[in-house]
């Protein structure tokens, strides 16, 4: 009977410890104040608090994307989350009890300039003020409107693009006729001088004649 009661008052200490750990994972990944501590008295069954302490998991595993992050992180580099790899005290695989006292303090010393800065930081977050609906429907209708302002701008780039393509096309157009139309007349300037020149011939022949 006594070994019973030994195995029940382990797992309620196992069970109590698991609801304190899932208690401080919701504060950290959902901000969530932690609930208060439920009399011995008013607590279930051991099987009924397993089976809402495995429901609590599996809501916070579905509904917080950061948590469920951490889990497969901690499913392929379980040493990341290990205290020993992180501190600079080395502490005792076996028997934690067993740190020397000084340790004990250097550890503590270690650790305290993490939770001001903690706090500080949450108390920044809940600080943070939330932006009124208004603002937001203003910022999502000043993005419509600046998608359309980036659409007219892709299509007058493709329109600037398009003359700039006919304008190079006139030009060199232009250009050929120019040079043709020279060509021409630099022909035509030439036949008139041998024309010229075959009138003065024969008026000099027949005056001589």
């Amino acid at each position: 009977m006594s070994q019973t009661s030994n195995q029940s008052d382990i797992a309620t200490d196992l069970l109590t410890d698991l609801e304190r750990r899932l208690q401080r994972a919701e504060f950290y990944v959902a901000g969530a104040h932690e609930p208060h501590e439920v009399p011995s008295e008013l607590k279930p069954s051991i099987f009924t608090r397993l089976h809402t302490l495995e429901k609590e998991i599996k809501d916070l595993t579905s509904s917080h994307v950061a948590y469920r992050g951490l889990l497969e992180l901690y499913s392929k580099h379980g040493s990341l989350f290990d205290v020993r790899n992180v501190l600079p005290i080395r502490v005792a695989q076996d028997d934690p009890a067993a740190i020397p006292l000084t340790e004990q303090l250097n550890l503590v010393k270690a650790c305290a300039p993490l939770f001001p800065s903690t706090v500080s930081r949450l108390s920044l977050l809940k600080d943070t003020p939330v932006p009124s609906t208004e603002a937001s429907a203003a910022l999502l209708a000043l993005g419509t409107r600046l998608d359309c302002g980036e659409d007219v701008c892709d299509m007058m780039s493709e329109d600037l693009a398009l003359l700039r393509t006919r304008s190079l096309l006139l030009k060199q157009r232009i250009w050929k006729l120019a040079n043709l139309s020279m060509l021409g007349c630099w022909a035509e300037f030439e036949q008139r001088l041998l024309d010229c020149e075959r009138a003065v011939r024969r008026a000099e022949v027949a005056k001589a004649e």
